[in-house]
């Protein structure tokens, strides 16, 4: 845990651990960070990640911090953020984003007390299902009638009130891991946030959401960013792929660093994402066919 006098009083902040695609995603968002804010950008990660980084971008982040370990993995570094990210008040995004706009909205969301993610507070019975997880048989298990359906690709906090929420979010995590798989297929961050936001005030962010969603992307044009962040996250048209990969090997090259892992790492995010996710490709082509009748 940071001592409190190490604070930086405001910054953003991703996690990137595990492998170097993830590292290399961290640094263009970084970078587009820095296009936009001169604030502090926080790199939490594993010690392969801080090597890799310190080694090709010096500079990227303005601190690196290993995470130790315990919550060095997967989704559950994210739910650990209040206790290891050195930052008083905090605007996190995930690694697979690239920022097209300015993030003024969120800076001021991280400086409300606690945590203010996107998302709704539902009661059990108004969520079935939830990332495959039956939210009747988690909220059961957990003692609460509510759960904060959320994504947590983006949000704010302040560490001092937000710790409370983080706190039970891993707690959680870890008895996720251990449930019935029947009922789980598997434990995030967003489930435990779920569970913790519903025993405890999440506030929700309000509308617009800052993330473009496949939808959005469908439906405007490469030069128009009416949100902040592009997410990897689902499916992405070629024109606006295209738009923000000259963006990242333009950001790159003023920073001297080697932007042809640019070209490589977001758009094997894409065809990964494709794969996994033959539901979101249905219904991004459905998006395609809806917008081609529009226009005509």
């Amino acid at each position: 845990m940071e001592d409190p006098a190490d604070l930086l009083p405001f910054g953003f902040v991703t996690i990137a651990t595990g492998a170097p695609h993830y590292f290399e995603m961290a640094v263009d968002l970084a970078l587009s960070i820095r296009q936009f804010h001169q604030d502090p950008v926080v790199l939490m990660t594993d010690v392969a990640g801080r090597d890799f980084v310190q080694g090709r971008y010096a500079g990227a982040f303005d601190r690196i911090v290993v995470l130790p370990e315990g919550v060095n993995r997967g989704f559950l570094s994210k739910c650990a953020l209040g206790d290891h990210a050195p930052l008083a008040h905090a605007v996190f995004i995930d690694a697979d984003c690239i920022v097209v706009a300015p993030l003024d909205r969120l800076r001021a969301y991280a400086f409300n007390d606690g945590l203010t993610m996107i998302g709704e507070l539902r009661q059990a019975h108004e969520l079935p299902r939830f990332h495959g997880a039956n939210i009747g048989f988690l909220c059961k298990h957990f003692k609460t009638d509510q759960f904060f359906k959320n994504h947590a690709g983006a949000f704010c906090y302040t560490r001092r009130t937000a710790q409370k929420v983080m706190h039970d979010a891993v707690r959680v995590y870890a008895e996720l891991e251990q449930l019935d798989p029947l009922m789980i297929p598997f434990a995030n961050d967003e489930l435990a946030f779920g569970i913790a936001g519903g025993r405890h005030q999440i506030h929700a962010m309000p509308s617009p959401s800052p993330i473009h969603w496949t939808a959005d992307l469908v439906n405007m044009r490469a030069a128009e960013w009416p949100k902040p962040i592009a997410h990897f996250h689902n499916i992405m048209p070629k024109p606006i792929l295209r738009a923000l990969l000259q963006e990242t090997g333009r950001r790159r090259r003023a920073y001297g660093f080697d932007e042809r892992p640019t070209h490589v790492v977001w758009r094997k995010k894409l065809r990964r994402n494709r794969g996994k996710n033959p539901f979101g490709l249905m219904r991004y082509g459905l998006q395609v066919i809806g917008k081609l009748v529009k226009r005509g």
